[in-house]
C-alpha cells in the first residue's frame, strides 16, 4: 500500500529535480495489526476518528467496524458535539453500547432523531448530564433503546413528565439536582421493580411529601445501591417506609 506526500513548497529547480513532485512512502497503517489499529481508534475522540477515516478508503472501511464505536464519548470535546456531528457519526453507532453526551449543550431534537433513524438503539449506558436536546425526540429514542440499563440525567437534559414512560427497563438511574424528575417517578414507582441503583445526589429541593410518596408507592424492588447524599429531607420516617421495599439493599449513602 502506498500513500503520496505532496511537496508543493519547493522553490528552486534544484529542489524540484532532487525531490519529485510526489514521493511514495509506506502507508503507516498498513503495518499495524487490526488489534493495534482498533486500540488507536478507541483512544481518539469521535470527531478525530471521523477526520482520520476520511484520509483514505482503507481507514474509512476500518472506521465502519462496529468495535471501533462500542464506547463513544464526546465528554472531552462537547463543543464539537453538534447535530451535524451526531448525524454523521450515528451511522457508525449501530452496535454502540456506551454513549456519553454529557455537557453537549449544542445538540437539539435533530441529534436524537438521527440516532433513531440510523438504528443506534443498542445503547446500554447513556450519559445525558448537562446536555440539551428536544424532549420529544429524546423520549422516542429512549423508548427504542430496549437494551438501555444505565442512564445518567439531570434537570437540563430531561424536563418533561413523559420521561417517566421511557424508563421501565432501566436498572441504574443517576439524576442530580432534579427534584421535578423525582416527583414524576412517584407516578411510576410501582413499575420500577428492576431498578438496582438509584442516585439522587444533590436534589436538595425535594420535599418530604415527595420522598414519602415515592417510598409508599414503590413496590418491592431489587435495589442494591441507593445514594441520597445532599437530600436534606431524608429522615427516619422515610427510611422506615423505604426499608421494607428494598430487601436486597447493600449500600446506602446519606
Amino acid at each position: 500500500k502506498k500513500c503520496y506526500l505532496k511537496l508543493s513548497n519547493m522553490e528552486s529547480d534544484t529542489e524540484k529535480e532532487q525531490y519529485p513532485e510526489s514521493i511514495d512512502v509506506p502507508h503507516f497503517f498498513s503495518v499495524l495489526s487490526n488489534d493495534v489499529l482498533l486500540n488507536l481508534f478507541q483512544m481518539l475522540s469521535p470527531s478525530t476518528r471521523v477526520r482520520l477515516s476520511l484520509t483514505c478508503p482503507d481507514l474509512l472501511h476500518f472506521a465502519e467496524y462496529p468495535l471501533c464505536w462500542l464506547d463513544t464519548s464526546f465528554r472531552s470535546e462537547p463543543s464539537r458535539c453538534t447535530d451535524s456531528a451526531i448525524k454523521y457519526v450515528s451511522k457508525f453507532l449501530r452496535e454502540c453500547r456506551t454513549l456519553d453526551l454529557s455537557k453537549c449543550k449544542d445538540i437539539t431534537a435533530s441529534a436524537f432523531s438521527s440516532l433513531l433513524d440510523n438504528g443506534a438503539t443498542k445503547i446500554r449506558s447513556l450519559n445525558l448530564r448537562g446536555s440539551n436536546g428536544g424532549q420529544d425526540s429524546l423520549f422516542a429514542y429512549l423508548q427504542s433503546c430496549t437494551e438501555l440499563t444505565d442512564l445518567v440525567i439531570d434537570d437540563r437534559s430531561v424536563r418533561d413528565t413523559r420521561f417517566a414512560l421511557s424508563i421501565p427497563h432501566v436498572t441504574s438511574l443517576i439524576t442530580t439536582s432534579n427534584p421535578k424528575l423525582i416527583g414524576e417517578l412517584v407516578s411510576i414507582a410501582d413499575s420500577l421493580t428492576n431498578l438496582r441503583e438509584l442516585d439522587i445526589t444533590g436534589c436538595y429541593r425535594i420535599t418530604k411529601p415527595i420522598l414519602c410518596d415515592f417510598a409508599t408507592t414503590l413496590r418491592t424492588t431489587q435495589l442494591t445501591d441507593l445514594n441520597l447524599r445532599g437530600v436534606p429531607k431524608v429522615d427516619d420516617e422515610f427510611l422506615q417506609l423505604l426499608a421494607p421495599k428494598c430487601p436486597t439493599l447493600r449500600k446506602l449513602s446519606l
